[in-house]
Formats: C-alpha cells, structure tokens, sequence
C-alpha cells in the first residue's frame, strides 16, 4: 500500500496554515518516554493501542504521523492501518523527528501537550 510522505519543511508550512493538520507522535513507548519533547501540539498515539484511539481521530482531518524510527517504520505502519480503516489524508513524515528538529519545526515539552489523544482511551471526550 502507498504512502504519502511530507518533508518537515513542507509540514512547517501547513502547521501555520488556518487549516493545520492533525500530527500524530507514533514513537514507540520506550522512545517517547525517554525524550522529553513532542513536535507542539501533536497527539500521542502508541501505534500498539491504535485501535482503542481510532473513534477519536476525525475521519475527515488531515494527518501527519511521525515517529524516530529508521525509515519511518512505525509512522508507515500506522498509517497504512488508517487507509485500511478509510482515512484518505495520510502523510508520514519524511525523515521522522529528526527530521522535525533539523527543520526547526515547533517543539515543546511533552508535559505542555494537552489535546484529547493524551487522555486514556476510556476518558469521554467534550
């Protein structure tokens, strides 16, 4: 299956668009753990509980998902399972958050990230 990807210059870009994209962290766990920042307002998602989120993310946004991986592997296999469940605006992107970083993209501290994917799958949503 075919996967759009997006350069982090190019994401820069939209995120200062008045239409932004919805920007997936896929980082593995022990990874995103570990690191203390998030590209600012990206919404966690463990790409191990994509399923339990999947009600919450708009069918009808447009998505970036990154993740620290080479290759983007878990970025691709998260939104490879998005397509399959009838997402149509999927992008990875190219070069993860290194890339983001390299790109100067926004970034803040994890504990300032406050959207409804942070809140466990079971919390409603207002």
């Amino acid at each position: 299956m075919f996967v759009q990807r997006i350069d982090a210059r190019t994401l820069g870009e939209e995120l200062e668009s008045e239409d932004p994209p919805l920007v997936i962290d896929a980082r593995g766990t022990d990874r995103w753990t570990q690191s203390g920042v998030a590209i600012s307002g990206a919404v966690r998602v463990p790409p191990n509980e994509l399923s339990a989120y999947m009600g919450r993310i708009p069918h009808s946004a447009k998505l970036v998902i990154y993740c620290d991986r080479p290759r983007e592997l878990l970025s691709k296999r998260v939104a490879i399972t998005l397509l399959k469940y009838g997402y149509t605006n999927v992008s990875v992107l190219q070069g993860g958050f290194k890339a983001a970083i390299r790109a100067r993209l926004p970034i803040c501290s994890k504990v300032t990230v406050n959207a409804i994917m942070d809140r466990p799958p079971t919390a409603s949503v207002s």
